[in-house]
């Protein structure tokens, strides 16, 4: 492994995510016990209640996705190497002689990418890797690609970036 300049792991940890997921998974708890244990149907055309219960695995399954994604990102002598589990598990790398042009920048993650998460945006802007904030590690590749990497540390990573000679 060559020498390590920079490491940064970020995960999911917005308030209002964990607000929205568990919402969801009240909310859905609430039909249930509406409908199996009050006795009252939801809603004009009620679900089986087999479904009712099978919908509450939708939310229960986001909470457990967004606990498990993070973005872990390295700046090393020799590249960039980046995950972002449990999508991208390999680690990817981007050599420094593959590289192009790479820098720090602020962004508009919902107007350049459509918001956070792994967003393709097409030629213009190309990929990202975000989890939040508005602040990335932009990697243009001589092949004519475009990543962009979230950070929250955005002077370290220009430290860095400096350090490995961009």
């Amino acid at each position: 492994m060559s020498q390590l300049f920079f490491r940064e792991t970020q995960r999911f940890n917005q308030p209002w995510i964990w607000v929205m997921n568990l919402g969801m998974v009240a909310l859905f708890v609430f039909l249930i016990f509406t409908q199996l244990f009050a006795h009252r149907p939801v809603g004009n055309h009620p679900a089986p209640d087999f479904l009712l219960l099978l919908l509450l695995l939708f939310p229960i399954g986001m909470i457990v996705l967004f606990r498990f994604i993070r973005l872990e990102t390295e700046i090393r002598r020799d590249g960039i190497y980046f995950r972002f589990p449990p999508f991208i598990r390999k680690e990817r790398t981007y050599h420094w002689e593959d590289i192009r042009q790479c820098h720090v920048r602020k962004y508009s993650p919902i107007g350049e990418y459509g918001g956070w998460g792994y967003r393709v945006a097409g030629k213009r802007s190309g990929v990202a890797y975000n989890i939040s904030g508005n602040m990335g590690i932009q990697i243009e590749l001589k092949n004519g690609k475009k990543i962009l990497l979230g950070t929250r540390k955005p002077e370290e990573a220009k430290e860095a970036l400096r350090k490995s000679g961009i």
